[in-house]
């Protein structure tokens, strides 16, 4: 079908304007900030390849931890084996790093597609992928969606949603503010989430099995605390897909997880 002439117009207009933009502001690379990335890309060539080599590496499936390789025993390494965990397993995309802060802080959308994309690919590889009924996002405080805040997990939920055709559950609300989870110990952190979650009114699971989505974690405390609401709900079983995982010691971050 040949399009209307108004709308031939209207195409070629967007498209002069584009390149006039992209003349006077060159796109740059999230991380690095080096002008002129590929159209559509968020970071540059050299990036992608570091990012390409430094993501996958090994991880424990049930804690999300970065662990070396043969530690592995049924499914857990040395620091989750004795724990009992509500999560029956785990996905991410990589350890914490520039782009993922990036994403965490501000929004972009060429680089909220890259991200939920690949988390989408390693969801599609895991096991219990096929069984997940429902994706449940990590909520914030209330206060931050009344004042319109940038809220990462949302934007990453909904794309992994688009991408893998699992539907959204706003199954979740978070009850209590607090302190940031920044800077506490991990037996803090536990603490400081506790009570903090609750389901939303009129939500009934069924035994259903969900999937815990968020952008970064660190211990884990929040992704726990949020299973077990949903386990006490009704749920089956839950698992849970992260952009990030921050190891103890990482510098320049600010995780919530």
């Amino acid at each position: 079908m040949l399009a209307a002439p108004a709308s031939l117009a209207r195409t070629w207009v967007h498209r002069a304007l584009r390149a006039v933009t992209d003349v006077l502001f060159p796109p740059t690379c999230v991380t690095c900030g080096t002008p002129g990335v590929d159209d559509g890309e968020p970071v540059c060539r050299e990036c992608r390849a570091r990012m390409d080599r430094e993501w996958p590496v090994n991880y424990c499936p049930t804690c999300g931890r970065t662990v070396p390789p043969f530690v592995m025993v049924d499914g857990r390494c040395n620091q989750c084996r004795a724990q009992k965990t509500s999560i029956a397993g785990i996905t991410r995309v990589g350890p914490y790093n520039p782009v993922l802060c990036f994403f965490k802080r501000q929004e972009h959308v060429q680089l909220a597609c890259m991200i939920a994309t690949r988390l989408a690919v390693l969801m599609r590889e895991c096991s219990w992928f096929d069984s997940v009924e429902a994706l449940v996002t990590v909520p914030p405080w209330w206060l931050r969606e009344r004042m319109g805040r940038y809220y990462a997990p949302h934007v990453l939920t909904r794309r992994v949603s688009l991408t893998t055709g699992i539907p959204l559950l706003p199954a979740l609300r978070r009850i209590r503010g607090g302190p940031s989870q920044v800077g506490l110990t991990a037996a803090q952190r536990i603490q400081n989430v506790h009570g903090k979650f609750a389901m939303v009114r009129g939500v009934r699971l069924h035994g259903a099995t969900l999937c815990l989505v968020d952008d970064v974690m660190t211990t884990g405390a929040t992704l726990e605390e949020c299973a077990k609401v949903l386990r006490r709900a009704g749920a089956k079983a839950v698992y849970a897909a992260v952009a990030a995982h921050v190891s103890p010691g990482t510098p320049s971050v600010t995780p919530s997880a």
